[in-house]
């Protein structure tokens, strides 16, 4: 059931499930598919804003409203409230490869990326 928490890609009102917004879910998409594909996320926050796009609250996007919505598994349909999970409890939105192949890169990002594999590399020389 709708909690109150606002969602890109979903509506909801109270006493109703969330629903699959169908003007914002692609955007979801499109984030999660331009990631996996390659692009940074600066380069997805300007073409966001640029194109006029905006958050849930109405704010211009950053680097943390993106990788929040990267690690965010409603988008694979787990219903979260306090402690209870519930797994398919939303409409799924992006698929577990997707979603897998977007944690894989964020991993390997968070533990610098290309310059710290050559890091290593360079060190021997």
């Amino acid at each position: 059931m709708y909690n109150g928490v606002k969602l890109l890609g979903y509506r909801g009102q109270p006493n109703m499930k969330y629903e699959i917004d169908p003007d914002t879910a692609p955007i979801v998409e499109k984030i999660y598919r331009d990631y996996a594909d390659g692009a940074g996320m600066q380069e997805i926050v300007d073409a966001l804003n640029g194109a006029g796009f905006r958050s849930v609250r109405g704010r211009l996007f950053t680097i943390n409203s993106i990788r929040h919505i990267l690690r965010n598994r409603s988008y694979l349909g787990e219903y979260r409230y306090d402690d209870v999970v519930v797994p398919d409890g939303m409409p799924r939105i992006i698929s577990d490869g997707l979603y897998e192949r977007v944690q894989e890169r964020l991993a390997y990002n968070s533990r610098g990326g290309w310059a710290a594999v050559a890091a290593p590399a360079r060190e021997k020389e």
